[in-house]
């Protein structure tokens, strides 16, 4: 089962998929309000020692549904209107 956010909290996890200095050390989310937001953190070294910088944004991102099997089901076509239904009445 997936971590699922609750109102007020947040998660960072250790981002091991790093490939740059750009990206960030750890990611999360947090859920403020009903409003998923994405966190982002990174190690830095200063003058005074390390700091952790951090970036919050609005997540509008709409994760795709996983299916057993990595299968997704396929698309059904739709009419566009009335005329592509057809005479066909199964009645």
């Amino acid at each position: 089962m997936a971590y699922e956010l609750r109102e007020g909290k947040a998660n960072l996890f250790r981002n091991d998929r790093k490939t740059s200095e750009n990206q960030p050390d750890f990611k999360g989310g947090l859920l403020i309000n009903g409003q998923k937001m994405k966190v982002a953190m990174w190690e830095k070294e200063g003058a005074n020692g390390t700091y952790l910088s951090m970036s919050i944004e609005v997540d509008n991102y709409e994760r795709p549904v996983i299916f057993p099997g990595n299968k997704a089901p396929k698309p059904v076509k739709q009419p566009s209107s009335f005329d592509d239904l057809g005479d066909d009445v199964p009645f």
